[in-house]
């Protein structure tokens, strides 16, 4: 898959353009993806849209800083870019990736009139820390993508995330009732290590069977 952007859109209006390019997959391999594994550090771009770049400059140093605040005892490479994009009208946003051993997740906060990039910067790490918090390999909107798919792989797949959002429990729903009720997704919850005690999120665990 090849995939360009070709113009970006911001909250609220839009307008973006994305060009994907993809080939059919000749099989899908089961996804097996239960522990994170060790966080090697975070990726991530700061991109504006007819706005100073300094704002961009803020996004990201509001993430490090908060970042920093919130993870004791342990030292996390952050590299972020910081980049001026053409867009339609003015906007911004935050997104960063984790580089893990054994999971794949992605955050993103978005800029919007009147708010502050100290707070884009803030809100993108939290939601980094909700999932970092639990130790799940998968992050919720990356399990409501996959799932659908995983049910078509050559094997069973096994993955955990930290909540049953709306459109992974839909997505649930639709492969149940394609299949006619006659497998089974199998949902437990199971208790470690929280990294902040008092956080009340736990890891999802899904064990999906293929159709036959």
């Amino acid at each position: 898959m090849r995939a360009t952007i070709e113009s970006y859109g911001f909250y609220p209006r839009g307008g973006g353009i994305i060009r994907v390019e993809m080939e059919p997959a000749n099989k899908i391999s089961p996804l097996v993806a239960l522990d994170r594994g060790e966080l090697y550090g975070l990726r991530g771009r700061s991109p504006v849209g007819g706005l100073p770049i300094s704002i961009a400059d803020r996004q990201k140093r509001a993430f490090s800083d908060t970042l920093t605040g919130m993870i004791s005892g342990e030292r996390v490479p952050i590299n972020i870019s910081v980049d001026s994009v053409p867009s339609r009208e003015a906007g911004a946003f935050l997104f960063v990736r984790p580089e893990s051993a054994h999971a794949a997740a992605s955050f993103r906060a978005l800029g919007a009139r009147g708010k502050r990039a100290e707070e884009v910067g803030g809100e993108a790490a939290r939601l980094f820390m909700e999932y970092y918090s639990t130790g799940a390999a998968i992050d919720p909107h990356l399990a409501e993508q996959v799932v659908q798919y995983l049910l078509l792989a050559q094997g069973e797949s096994t993955l955990t995330t930290y909540s049953i959002t709306d459109h992974l429990r839909t997505n649930l729903w639709v492969v149940l009732f394609l299949d006619s009720l006659e497998r089974r997704i199998a949902m437990r919850q199971r208790l470690i290590f929280h990294h902040h005690p008092q956080s009340a999120l736990q890891p999802v665990l899904l064990a999906l069977s293929p159709i036959s």
